[in-house]
């Protein structure tokens, strides 16, 4: 019998819920409508289109891994000059600002790097997303530099081990002389003193002249010195046609991807169409918050209804 009860009042509170609802439904509906049409004014009229761009950039034996690259792009330096190079500075964008804009993904188990930049402006975009790729290949700048130093060191190491082996060489004798008495040698020795020579005999000094290995070791070491030096000058020379590649490439004196280690795969073009706002989104979100609204509404008037009205 209790049971029955208890299904009937639950029977009567949900047709009680469902008539509320029903009873207010133009009411609910107009609230639905005022937030989609809120929704659609906002994402059509007022909230400002926002577009995406992305460069594409691919490394090459570079002497950077990867992930300290892709930590470096968005620094200040990078920033700075693409500020500088696009005059963003006229449209209040500095570092931080611009830093915000910018997205960067290295793409898992391959050695390229999306550059992603977002503005209002589709153009603008595209011309920061392209011009951040170029500016980061000043991040290897200073790592040239620091290892054109060391190349250098190490030529002076070299040069200075050549002078010492050169002197060397200039007072070591090609061939030495070397000096034996008859005696000293234990075979002559024995058949002379069988043959009953003379101590005269035995006393004949004999001279030989054999090759300094010493010397042949110093002409060894130069040898080997002066092929160090060639491929280390070699060197030099290649990292100064990298560094002023890079140099020329950023300043803009040289066309893009001069540098072969670090360039460009893909340019960012500028987005027909925007990322947000959203508006089908947007307004569906508006049509789901107006139609809760709505049923809060509904809910609290039956509620308000059938607790004040009667009393």
């Amino acid at each position: 019998m209790e049971q029955n009860k208890y299904a009937y009042e639950e029977e009567i509170s949900l047709r009680e819920l469902i008539e509320a609802l029903l009873k207010r439904k133009k009411v609910i509906a107009l609230i639905t409508l005022v937030c989609i049409v809120l929704s659609g004014i906002a994402s059509f009229f007022i909230l400002d289109p926002s577009y995406e761009a992305t460069s594409m950039l691919r490394l090459n034996g570079v002497p950077v891994g990867i992930e300290d690259y892709t930590a470096q792009i968005t620094n200040y330096e990078v920033l700075s000059k693409t500020i500088a190079n696009l005059n963003l500075q006229e449209q209040e964008i500095d570092t931080e600002s611009l830093k915000k804009m910018i997205t960067i993904n290295p793409i898992e188990d391959t050695n390229l790097i999306e550059i992603t930049a977002k503005n209002n402006d589709a153009d603008l975009a595209a011309q920061i997303a392209n011009e951040i790729a170029v500016n980061s290949k000043a991040i290897l700048i200073p790592v040239y530099e620091k290892k054109l130093i060391n190349v250098n060191e190490d030529i002076r190491l070299i040069q200075k081990t050549l002078e010492a082996s050169t002197r060397e060489l200039a007072e070591a004798s090609e061939f030495i002389i070397l000096k034996k008495n008859l005696v000293d040698d234990p075979a002559l020795n024995a058949l002379l003193s069988q043959g009953n020579m003379g101590n005269g005999i035995l006393s004949i000094e004999l001279k030989s002249e054999e090759m300094n290995t010493r010397y042949i070791e110093i002409q060894r070491n130069i040898f080997a010195n002066d092929l160090a030096m060639i491929n280390k000058n070699e060197e030099v020379a290649n990292i100064q046609t990298r560094l002023e590649s890079i140099k020329q490439e950023i300043s803009g004196q040289s066309p893009m991807n001069t540098y072969k280690e670090s360039y460009v795969a893909s340019k960012a073009l500028p987005p027909s169409s925007p990322v947000s706002p959203n508006k089908t989104l947007n307004m569906a979100i508006g049509a789901v918050l107006g139609l809760m609204l709505g049923v809060f509404w509904a809910f609290f008037k039956a509620y308000w209804d059938n607790t004040f009205a009667k009393s």
